[in-house]
């Protein structure tokens, strides 16, 4: 009976860890290259998202599924998926035009830092940080 316990100590995490490596691999296979850094001229550089990471922009995270998968994204940008293949094209790549990319900056700015509307026009139609006042 101890040896059948011990069968199943080893063989259930084998398989959650299985399933977890399985999981990530399906999703990042389905993956593409997305805006990671955007200035005033435009994209500056791609990084690897793997399907279901980004939020409905295409471009910010979702921290909790990156919480989740840390260990196996880092191992995938630092090995497989690098900033250099975003122009090999050999992957998808999302790609946005400069005049979308400014106007994404402070939708990213509100998405990276967590404050709603932060920098946003307000009634009196200047774009002052609301939390400074």
């Amino acid at each position: 009976m101890k040896q059948i316990w011990k069968i199943i100590g080893w063989i259930f995490p084998a398989l959650l860890f299985c399933g977890y490596v399985g999981l990530y691999g399906m999703l990042s296979a389905q993956g593409r290259y997305a805006p990671e850094a955007i200035g005033l001229n435009g994209v500056k550089s791609y990084s690897w998202r793997p399907c279901g990471f980004t939020e409905s922009n295409g471009i910010s995270m979702k921290p909790h599924i990156c919480l989740f998968f840390a260990p196996l994204y880092w191992l995938d940008v630092r090995y497989w998926h690098t900033r250099n293949e975003s122009e090999t094209g050999k992957y998808p790549v999302h790609r946005i035009s400069r005049e979308d990319a400014i106007r994404m900056i402070p939708r990213t700015l509100e998405s990276s830092t967590g404050h709603d509307r932060a920098f946003t026009n307000d009634k009196y139609g200047d774009a002052r940080d609301r939390e400074s006042r």
